[in-house]
């Protein structure tokens, strides 16, 4: 009897479905899965949480993010944002007003930028040209100081405009 019921569970034990193979029995850290019509795999690293899409016609894989294990049966671990597509539009509508607003600013500023730099002396240029007056005076004081027509009093008065000059 107790011969019979040993040969039974040792046939029932090599009758029963094992695994293949190690992976099978000890299954890897990520883990994939064809959808769709078998252009896309899904996959996942049973870590971490991260998963990506893996397209087969393209062959692109892109990151879907990380995920997060519930901790009871009926977990919400995400809401998906409520806003409509309506409401997605007018805020793309008004980033994009704000984006042409800021580029008008900026152009703007480029041209009175531009203006001022054609159109007003520079610092630079202001003091050569007030030198250039100064030495065009000077000249000419000098000038009529030397003609003889002048009084005396009247050379004196253009000596110290010629001081004040300097």
């Amino acid at each position: 009897m107790k011969l019979g019921f040993v040969l039974l569970l040792a046939v029932s034990f090599l009758l029963m479905p094992l695994p293949l193979n190690a992976a099978e029995l000890f299954p890897g850290r990520y883990q994939a899965m064809v959808i769709g019509r078998g252009s896309n795999v899904f996959v996942i690293d049973t870590k971490e949480g991260h998963c990506w899409d893996y397209d087969l016609n393209a062959n692109k894989l892109r990151y879907l993010g990380e995920f997060r294990a519930g901790v009871k049966f009926g977990e919400v671990i995400s809401e998906a944002d409520e806003k409509t597509l309506e409401e997605l539009r007018e805020e793309m509508e008004e980033l994009q007003r704000k984006i042409a607003d800021r580029e008008r600013e900026i152009k703007e500023e480029e041209v009175k930028r531009e203006e001022e730099s054609k159109g007003a002396p520079t610092e630079l240029q202001r003091a050569i040209a007030r030198a250039e007056l100064k030495e065009e005076l000077k000249e000419e004081i000098i000038g009529a100081i030397e003609a003889e027509d002048l009084r005396e009093e009247q050379k004196s008065e253009l000596k110290r405009v010629i001081e004040n000059l300097d």
